[in-house]
């Protein structure tokens, strides 16, 4: 029997494609700490209200001292059809014990909520449905040392906060609390996952959206390449991970008659 009647049979892992990490960028185009944040310092109670500090212009941060009821808020970020959005945040922070003089008031964890919306401009009075303390536990926090090895009383700490967009929300956006900590955000990057585009042995498998975390993984169905058809009693699937990593493909595919494969297509001999 000739090459292009024979069955393309493809059950195969494909742990070796990576996923694709999509960045989004806020409804103003930007990434990351921006001035365009919102800051709500008109209840303050404390020391020192949220500000931007800008004066290393490589690492702008937002700073924050021993107040409560300050809020800070991203601009939106659009992430419809998204799965699950993630947010890396990054902090540093100044502990406790080692302020001089000691404050029975201080605290060293910041609230951060997740808000979600179908509107843009934002709205004062979005429901919030998720509330995330941060830093959640002591071993998160990286103590920092000097030169000499000895502590310095300031810590760093990074987050990932997950939402699962259940509702298929249009907009996301962050509110940042202080509970009477000392400390900065030096980093904010919102992502979701996309499976990669598959071509292999005689099928394609679109470009998708992720499946959600909580859902691990999922199936999707592919087609046959052009001028070939669909055999057996597998369908044509792409089991796609949370993360966007392709677990596998199965299914069957043979070339028409008068065609060949080549280069993973069929052309006219």
């Amino acid at each position: 029997m000739e090459l292009c009647f024979k069955i393309l049979i493809f059950t195969s892992l494909l742990h070796h494609l990576s996923s694709e990490k999509v960045s989004v960028s806020n409804v103003f185009g930007r990434t990351g700490l921006t001035e365009d944040w919102t800051r709500y310092n008109n209840k303050c109670v404390g020391t020192q209200v949220w500000f931007f500090n800008t004066n290393d212009r490589n690492t702008p941060k937002y700073e924050v001292c021993l107040t409560s009821g300050c809020l800070l808020e991203t601009a939106s970020y659009e992430v419809k059809s998204a799965r699950t959005v993630y947010a890396d945040a990054s902090f540093t922070g100044r502990l406790c014990n080692s302020l001089t003089p000691q404050n029975p008031k201080c605290g060293e964890n910041i609230t951060v909520n997740a808000i979600i919306v179908d509107i843009f401009p934002n709205s004062p009075n979005s429901p919030t449905e998720k509330e995330i303390l941060f830093p959640i536990s002591d071993n998160i926090k990286v103590p920092l040392f000097n030169k000499k090895g000895k502590r310095t009383g300031f810590y760093e700490a990074e987050q990932t906060f997950t939402f699962e967009n259940k509702l298929d929300k249009t907009f996301i956006r962050y509110l940042f609390e202080s509970k009477m900590a000392c400390g900065s955000i030096t980093s904010f990057k919102v992502y979701y996952y996309k499976c990669p585009s598959v071509s292999s042995s005689l099928a394609v498998f679109g470009d998708i959206y992720a499946p959600s975390y909580l859902k691990n993984v999922k199936e999707y169905q592919g087609k046959c390449v052009d001028n070939a058809l669909q055999v057996g009693d597998e369908s044509l699937t792409m089991r796609c991970m949370w993360n966007g990593t392709v677990a596998s493909t199965t299914g069957q595919c043979i070339c028409l008659q008068g065609y060949q494969k080549e280069a993973n297509q069929c052309q006219s001999k």
